[in-house]
Protein backbone atom coordinates (compact mmCIF):
# COMPACT_ATOMS: atom_id res chain seq x y z
CA UNK A 1 0.00 0.00 0.00
CA UNK A 2 2.66 2.53 1.00
CA UNK A 3 6.30 2.42 0.13
CA UNK A 4 8.53 2.45 3.19
CA UNK A 5 11.67 4.53 3.18
CA UNK A 6 15.11 3.22 4.06
CA UNK A 7 15.31 2.29 7.78
CA UNK A 8 11.57 2.88 8.20
CA UNK A 9 9.48 0.44 10.21
CA UNK A 10 5.75 0.23 10.79
CA UNK A 11 4.92 0.79 14.45
CA UNK A 12 1.15 0.50 14.34
CA UNK A 13 -1.74 0.30 11.88
CA UNK A 14 -4.76 2.11 13.31
CA UNK A 15 -8.31 1.42 12.15
CA UNK A 16 -11.76 2.62 13.08
CA UNK A 17 -13.57 0.77 15.86
CA UNK A 18 -15.85 -2.01 14.67
CA UNK A 19 -18.89 -1.02 16.77
CA UNK A 20 -20.11 2.01 14.72
CA UNK A 21 -19.95 -0.08 11.55
CA UNK A 22 -21.86 -2.89 13.29
CA UNK A 23 -24.54 -0.42 14.36
CA UNK A 24 -24.81 0.78 10.76
CA UNK A 25 -25.04 -2.85 9.58
CA UNK A 26 -27.87 -3.63 12.03
CA UNK A 27 -29.80 -0.50 11.02
CA UNK A 28 -29.52 -1.40 7.33
CA UNK A 29 -30.72 -4.95 8.01
CA UNK A 30 -33.73 -3.57 9.90
CA UNK A 31 -34.46 -1.27 6.96
CA UNK A 32 -34.38 -4.30 4.63
CA UNK A 33 -36.86 -6.23 6.75
CA UNK A 34 -39.45 -3.46 7.28
CA UNK A 35 -40.84 -3.08 3.68
CA UNK A 36 -42.49 -6.56 3.50
CA UNK A 37 -44.39 -5.82 6.72
CA UNK A 38 -45.53 -2.46 5.37
CA UNK A 39 -46.55 -4.15 2.12
CA UNK A 40 -48.66 -6.69 4.02
CA UNK A 41 -50.22 -3.92 6.10
CA UNK A 42 -51.22 -1.99 3.00
CA UNK A 43 -52.44 -5.09 1.20
CA UNK A 44 -54.62 -6.35 4.06
CA UNK A 45 -56.10 -3.08 5.32
CA UNK A 46 -55.86 -0.36 2.72
CA UNK A 47 -55.58 -1.98 -0.69
CA UNK A 48 -57.42 -5.26 -0.39
CA UNK A 49 -58.22 -5.22 -4.09
CA UNK A 50 -54.61 -5.13 -5.37
CA UNK A 51 -54.24 -6.84 -8.69
CA UNK A 52 -51.54 -9.34 -9.44
CA UNK A 53 -49.87 -6.78 -11.70
CA UNK A 54 -49.52 -4.30 -8.81
CA UNK A 55 -48.09 -6.99 -6.52
CA UNK A 56 -45.45 -7.80 -9.13
CA UNK A 57 -44.61 -4.12 -9.38
CA UNK A 58 -44.26 -3.81 -5.61
CA UNK A 59 -42.12 -6.95 -5.50
CA UNK A 60 -39.89 -5.57 -8.22
CA UNK A 61 -39.51 -2.28 -6.35
CA UNK A 62 -38.65 -4.17 -3.17
CA UNK A 63 -35.95 -6.15 -4.99
CA UNK A 64 -34.48 -2.92 -6.39
CA UNK A 65 -34.55 -1.50 -2.85
CA UNK A 66 -32.74 -4.60 -1.50
CA UNK A 67 -30.07 -4.39 -4.18
CA UNK A 68 -29.46 -0.71 -3.45
CA UNK A 69 -29.25 -1.47 0.29
CA UNK A 70 -26.69 -4.23 -0.33
CA UNK A 71 -24.62 -1.92 -2.51
CA UNK A 72 -24.68 0.83 0.12
CA UNK A 73 -23.77 -1.74 2.78
CA UNK A 74 -20.81 -2.86 0.69
CA UNK A 75 -19.70 0.75 0.18
CA UNK A 76 -19.96 1.33 3.95
CA UNK A 77 -17.80 -1.74 4.59
CA UNK A 78 -15.17 -0.61 2.07
CA UNK A 79 -15.12 2.84 3.67
CA UNK A 80 -14.79 1.31 7.15
CA UNK A 81 -12.09 -1.19 6.19
CA UNK A 82 -9.89 1.06 4.06
CA UNK A 83 -9.79 4.11 6.35
CA UNK A 84 -6.47 3.59 8.15
CA UNK A 85 -3.54 5.35 9.71
CA UNK A 86 -0.09 3.84 9.35
CA UNK A 87 2.32 5.01 12.02
CA UNK A 88 5.98 4.40 11.27
CA UNK A 89 9.11 5.46 13.07
CA UNK A 90 9.47 8.42 10.63
CA UNK A 91 5.97 9.49 9.58
CA UNK A 92 2.23 9.14 9.94
CA UNK A 93 0.33 8.14 6.79
CA UNK A 94 -3.41 8.82 6.57
CA UNK A 95 -5.33 6.76 4.00
CA UNK A 96 -8.91 7.95 3.81
CA UNK A 97 -11.47 6.22 1.62
CA UNK A 98 -13.84 8.98 0.55
CA UNK A 99 -16.17 7.00 -1.68
CA UNK A 100 -16.09 3.74 -3.58
CA UNK A 101 -13.53 4.85 -6.18
CA UNK A 102 -12.03 7.83 -4.39
CA UNK A 103 -9.22 7.80 -1.84
CA UNK A 104 -6.78 10.34 -0.47
CA UNK A 105 -3.41 9.50 1.00
CA UNK A 106 -1.45 12.08 2.93
CA UNK A 107 1.45 11.96 5.31
CA UNK A 108 3.20 14.03 7.90
CA UNK A 109 6.71 13.62 9.21
CA UNK A 110 6.78 12.95 12.92
CA UNK A 111 9.01 15.97 13.53
CA UNK A 112 6.31 18.20 11.95
CA UNK A 113 3.60 17.16 14.40
CA UNK A 114 2.51 20.03 16.60
CA UNK A 115 -0.41 18.62 18.56
CA UNK A 116 -2.39 15.42 19.00
CA UNK A 117 -5.94 15.94 20.22
CA UNK A 118 -8.60 13.45 21.32
CA UNK A 119 -12.33 14.17 21.09
CA UNK A 120 -14.94 11.84 22.59
CA UNK A 121 -18.61 12.72 22.17
CA UNK A 122 -21.54 11.10 23.94
CA UNK A 123 -22.21 8.73 26.78
CA UNK A 124 -21.88 5.49 24.79
CA UNK A 125 -18.61 6.58 23.15
CA UNK A 126 -17.23 7.58 26.56
CA UNK A 127 -18.16 4.23 28.10
CA UNK A 128 -16.81 2.20 25.16
CA UNK A 129 -13.73 4.42 24.65
CA UNK A 130 -14.49 5.40 21.06
CA UNK A 131 -13.45 8.82 19.79
CA UNK A 132 -11.68 10.93 17.21
CA UNK A 133 -7.94 11.56 17.13
CA UNK A 134 -6.77 14.76 15.44
CA UNK A 135 -3.11 15.38 14.58
CA UNK A 136 -2.14 18.97 13.82
CA UNK A 137 0.96 19.41 11.72
CA UNK A 138 3.29 22.35 11.24
CA UNK A 139 3.08 22.55 7.46
CA UNK A 140 -0.67 23.18 7.03
CA UNK A 141 -3.58 24.50 9.03
CA UNK A 142 -5.66 21.37 8.65
CA UNK A 143 -4.79 18.21 10.48
CA UNK A 144 -5.31 14.49 10.10
CA UNK A 145 -8.42 13.05 11.69
CA UNK A 146 -9.33 9.44 12.21
CA UNK A 147 -12.90 9.18 13.36
CA UNK A 148 -14.44 6.61 15.67
CA UNK A 149 -11.19 4.93 16.66
CA UNK A 150 -11.09 2.55 19.59
CA UNK A 151 -9.19 3.70 22.68
CA UNK A 152 -8.22 7.15 21.32
CA UNK A 153 -6.08 7.97 24.37
CA UNK A 154 -3.86 4.98 23.62
CA UNK A 155 -3.60 6.05 19.95
CA UNK A 156 -2.58 9.54 21.11
CA UNK A 157 0.07 8.03 23.41
CA UNK A 158 1.67 5.87 20.71
CA UNK A 159 1.74 8.79 18.24
CA UNK A 160 3.35 11.04 20.86
CA UNK A 161 5.79 8.29 21.85
CA UNK A 162 6.85 7.88 18.21
CA UNK A 163 7.14 11.68 17.94
CA UNK A 164 9.43 11.88 20.97
CA UNK A 165 11.61 9.00 19.73
CA UNK A 166 11.94 10.69 16.33
CA UNK A 167 12.69 14.04 17.97
CA UNK A 168 15.45 12.52 20.10
CA UNK A 169 17.04 10.95 17.00
CA UNK A 170 17.02 14.35 15.27
CA UNK A 171 18.79 15.92 18.28
CA UNK A 172 21.49 13.22 18.24
CA UNK A 173 22.18 13.87 14.55
CA UNK A 174 22.42 17.63 15.13
CA UNK A 175 24.78 17.17 18.08
CA UNK A 176 26.97 14.77 16.09
CA UNK A 177 27.15 17.25 13.20
CA UNK A 178 28.16 20.06 15.56
CA UNK A 179 31.06 17.98 16.94
CA UNK A 180 32.58 17.47 13.51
Amino acid sequence: MIKLEKDEEIIKIIRKHWLPFTFQLVMMCIMMIIPPFIFELFRNFLFSDLTLHNEYLLSFLYIVFLISMWISLFISFVNYYLDIWILTNKRLVDVEQISFFSRTTSEVRLNNIQDVEVKVFGFINTMLKIGDVIVQNASSGEGFTIRQVGNPEYVREIVMEAYHKDESKARVVIVENEKK
